[in-house]
């Protein structure tokens, strides 16, 4: 009678082996932080494209969008910040009855209440209450108008830095928010306004090797021949990154 051979311990490491690379060659290929990036992206736009539509809705009733303070629960007012709930911006001194800009979330673990429109309004999918977080929700109406607002902006940041939409929307290197700071790269507006865009973009030219300007031509900046990778909204920015002079 014949015995059954079994597997020799060096066939089960080889085994265990083959079985290993397959598994980190699918992982590879899923790319599961990016993956999860792109789904935090993808309730990203939805949520600014539900806040497009509530805020149509709320101007078409009342005439005006909402204010900053009603919207947003983190405010800066000469350079202090402020983060507490304040529906009716009465809270200190009625500061913020003038703020032109407000981060939805700010350092607060929810937003406000636009009730019966939405409520509660949206954080970001990984909001974590950090103030002036380029992925929390900041919304801005004309400071001449913070009364009543005929027109907004919303921006946010888009964590896959390569969704074609960043340069669709002419907003690559965060070259698109509130000036002078910008720092995000997507966003929305009402009908009759646009998203702010730095007007000038610099990068290092890879000769003569300094901090340049690339130009208002987006596609200058992202042209591998013209300019290294990284591109700025502004020349400080740039030449802080590179200290010693751009890379030749």
């Amino acid at each position: 009678m014949k015995k059954n051979r079994g597997f020799t311990f060096i066939e089960i490491i080889i085994i265990i082996a083959i079985i290993g690379a397959i598994t980190t060659l699918v992982v590879l290929a899923i790319n599961p932080t990016k993956q999860l990036q792109k789904a935090r992206d993808g309730k990203r736009k939805s949520d600014l494209a539900i806040l497009k539509q509530v805020l149509e809705d709320w101007y078409n009733d009342k005439g005006c969008y909402p204010k900053p303070y009603q919207i947003g629960y983190g405010y800066e007012v000469g350079g202090t910040w402020y983060d507490n709930p304040d529906p009716t911006g009465t809270n200190n001194g009625g500061i913020m009855k003038n703020v032109s800009i407000s981060f939805m979330c700010g350092s607060e673990p929810s937003s406000p209440s636009l009730s019966p429109y939405l409520s509660p309004l949206p954080c970001s999918p990984n909001h974590s209450k950090i103030k002036y977080k380029t992925t929390d929700y900041v919304y801005q109406v004309l400071s001449g108008e913070v009364g009543c607002p005929q027109q907004y902006k919303i921006y946010t940041g888009l964590e896959n830095v390569l969704d074609p939409v960043i340069s669709n929307l002419g907003c690559i290197a965060g070259s698109c928010g509130p000036e002078p700071a910008y720092g995000y790269n997507y966003g929305v507006s009402s009908p009759q306004s646009t998203l702010n865009q730095a007007a000038t973009l610099y990068c290092c030219y890879v000769n003569p090797g300094v901090c340049n300007v690339c130009g208002q031509s987006t596609m200058e900046c992202e042209s591998s021949g013209v300019c290294l990778s990284t591109v700025y909204t502004s020349a400080q920015d740039c030449c802080t990154a590179h200290p010693g002079g751009c890379p030749r």
